[in-house]
């Protein structure tokens, strides 16, 4: 009938406002609108992702902070005391005595021994002795250690090994002695400087307790 509105059924008003352009994608609600924020002349926008980034490390924990600054002092104290503790073990490794034995022929020769070791007397023997630990070029560095560690290191206040004989010959040799002496790490450390003539090299072992046995 003219003059009436003719009734356009739903699915083509539908394609009608398609075809007009003014439909949405049934999906564009679903995807969140990204907001930029206007900056000012000469600085450049930034999105709300590059604000959060910021902001999370602007927001970081003080007792995060704490730790760290902790564990950074740790580390240089800990790399600072390696050094001190390399050099305690160093020191600890050093034997707390070390002397040198020279035993003089001074039969053969009747020029004197001087205590700087230097004499025109041939020598018969020489060694190095090591106490604590232990050891040196003394054929028993431990027997030796320990006679002398019962007199605390005095070599006047050996005694006379017992059970040993020597024969009855004159052959004189003169021992002497240079180096330091410690009982114990804390202990004062003394000089040695000893000198004695036996009747012969036997007399020499027997009278010292055997640390002139060499």
């Amino acid at each position: 009938m003219k003059g009436c509105r003719q009734k356009i059924p739903h699915s083509r008003l539908r394609r009608h406002y398609v075809t007009a352009g003014y439909a949405r994608h049934p999906l564009a609600a679903d995807k969140p609108a990204v907001t930029v924020r206007h900056a000012a002349p000469g600085r450049a926008a930034q999105t709300p992702g590059a604000s959060l980034a910021e902001e999370s490390v602007m927001s970081t924990s003080p007792k995060t902070a704490l730790a760290t600054v902790l564990t950074a002092a740790a580390t240089l104290i800990v790399s600072l005391a390696l050094p001190a503790v390399a050099d305690t073990a160093t020191d600890e490794r050093k034997p707390l005595a070390s002397m040198r034995m020279v035993m003089y022929d001074v039969g053969a020769t009747p020029t004197p021994v001087e205590s700087d070791l230097s004499t025109k007397a041939p020598v018969l023997s020489k060694a190095t002795l090591e106490c604590t630990p232990d050891g040196g070029t003394h054929p028993t560095p431990g027997d030796a250690c320990d006679s002398l560690r019962a007199v605390g290191g005095n070599f006047d206040q050996l005694p006379t090994a017992p059970e040993t004989y020597c024969i009855a010959l004159y052959d004189p040799v003169t021992v002497v002695v240079k180096g330091h002496w410690q009982s114990s790490p804390m202990g004062p450390v003394r000089p040695i400087d000893f000198k004695r003539t036996y009747s012969n090299s036997c007399q020499a072992a027997v009278q010292s307790d055997h640390v002139f046995a060499f």
